[in-house]
């Protein structure tokens, strides 16, 4: 492991890192067990949701972590895109296979959304440095809106066909959506406090719940996945009108 150390580092930068780097491989273990879950029983669909919900709270978890250490490492971001490509990528996967599995255009609807998580995951460890914002869509955001539609009955496959395909879209696109890090607007509160709300209760709520919360998780995913983009351009602009001020 490559560290790079500006300070004096003690025991506790030490253990926040490698208890962020468990954590990291604790997502993408979540994200494998729910893979097996489905492709052993195509109806523990629950099941699976929880896994997928439990692997977002370790990624959540595993950057507040790290962002609490002094101790720069290049394996902690590394393990991070690894359980994200488990848990965001390769277990919506199998979910989408899963709900189209009768229909011919599965596995050609299945594998174009895992090759486009997979280049957004590549492309975002590769240019993050250079952006404040996200290129692309996040691929944690198509997770939950395909598990919204595989728990809830309501939804038909060709709902899930042409979700699965606007997402898939969306994270080849270069559409900038903001990152929620750094300094707070109205727009990430009112994303990401809801969105945290419901991923807890999801973790420990009954299946019936489940369904009940997955149309309030639908929404907020499908309005960050609409609005984000204006809201990014906007604080851009703000940004840019503030500096011309400035100077």
């Amino acid at each position: 492991m490559n560290e790079t150390v500006t300070e004096s580092i003690t025991f506790k930068d030490y253990l926040f890192r490698y208890l962020a780097n468990t954590i990291s491989l604790m997502n993408g273990l979540f994200g494998l067990l729910g893979i097996i879950v489905l492709k052993n029983d195509p109806t523990a669909v629950f099941l699976a949701a929880r896994l997928l919900v439990w692997g977002e709270i370790c990624d959540i978890l595993d950057g507040r972590i790290a962002r609490r250490t002094r101790l720069k490492s290049e394996l902690g971001p590394k393990l991070d895109n690894i359980g994200d490509t488990m848990t965001f990528v390769l277990l919506p996967t199998v979910m989408i296979h899963t709900a189209l599995k009768d229909e011919w255009f599965a596995v050609l609807i299945a594998g174009l959304y895992m090759g486009a998580g997979i280049f957004r995951l590549v492309r975002y460890s590769s240019i993050a440095s250079k952006f404040t914002e996200f290129q692309g869509m996040p691929v944690s955001v198509p997770a939950f809106m395909i598990m919204s539609l595989l728990v809830n009955p309501i939804f038909a496959p060709w709902d899930m066909a042409i979700t699965s395909l606007i997402f898939t879209l969306l994270m080849f696109s270069n559409l900038a959506y903001p990152s929620l890090k750094g300094k707070k607007s109205f727009f990430d509160y009112f994303f990401a406090i809801p969105t945290v709300t419901i991923v807890g209760l999801m973790a420990v709520v009954s299946d019936e719940w489940i369904v009940n919360l997955s149309w309030y998780m639908f929404s907020i995913m499908a309005y960050y996945a609409v609005a984000g983009p204006f809201v990014e351009k906007m604080h851009k602009k703000n940004l840019y009108k503030g500096k011309e001020e400035s100077d």
